[in-house]
């Protein structure tokens, strides 16, 4: 054996149950875990809403500091994901 195949290391570590599963639910991002190895996702729009507030928010603190195009744009994003939520509901009905 060479010198480089002696120094590699066969990895017998497991991750437990409990530590994948939450895994898993942080890596779905806006998907949840339902206990059966499956994802479900959100259907009701309430992530993508929340975003467009966010940003409506962050558009007017924004043009209050005199950057009205970058306002605008920021606006746009909350339009975005205002149609994102409804193409969502309207997918899952």
């Amino acid at each position: 054996m060479s010198k480089s195949t002696q120094n590699i290391k066969k990895v017998t570590r497991y991750i437990k149950k409990e530590v994948e599963r939450e895994l898993w639910a942080r890596a779905a991002g806006r998907c949840q875990f339902n206990g059966c190895n499956r994802i479900a996702l959100q259907i009701s729009g309430k992530p993508e809403r929340e975003l467009a507030e966010l940003f409506r928010r962050r558009a007017e603190d924004t043009e209050n500091e005199c950057f009205q195009r970058f306002a605008v744009t920021l606006r746009g994003l909350a339009d975005g994901y205002d149609k994102e939520a409804e193409r969502v509901i309207a997918e899952h009905r």
